[in-house]
């Protein structure tokens, strides 16, 4: 998971009044309860690749969404930083939204942060995104 960004927590509560905000991280339950809790992090389910017994970007983690959350696939905005997962996303029938994070591999970290036409949407903040989808 990527370090909290002070857009984060505003971000994701502008967004979560108008959408159901859900993780589906590959990190483990415990671990990601953790970060949500401590960083204040508002969202509406924690769902983890380990509800699957799998990691992304097998589909069986993507269908956790669809199965927990009660929406078909193209319903939901599978919203990452990484390209891996939204291309594993949109293969699955889910629409995307890439938020660049510079610091995603930490000070001096190589991101690869350039937009893609495939990208549903592309933002540069959570702030960002939720004033791209009018939240």
């Amino acid at each position: 998971m990527s370090p909290q960004l002070p857009d984060s927590v505003e971000g994701l509560t502008r967004l979560r009044r108008r959408f159901v905000t859900a993780t589906l991280s590959n990190a483990g339950m415990a671990a990601v309860v953790a970060v949500v809790k401590h960083a204040g992090l508002p969202f509406d389910a924690v769902l983890t690749a380990e509800l699957a017994q799998s990691y992304k970007p097998a589909p069986a983690v993507y269908q956790l969404a669809v199965d927990y959350l009660g929406y078909q696939p193209g319903e939901i905005l599978m919203v990452a930083c990484h390209k891996y997962d939204l291309k594993a996303a949109r293969a699955f029938g889910m629409r995307t939204a890439f938020v660049a994070r510079e610091l995603e591999f930490g000070p001096g970290g190589t991101v690869d942060t350039a937009s893609e036409t495939w990208f549903d949407v592309y933002a540069d903040s959570f702030v960002a995104l939720a004033s791209a989808l009018g939240a």
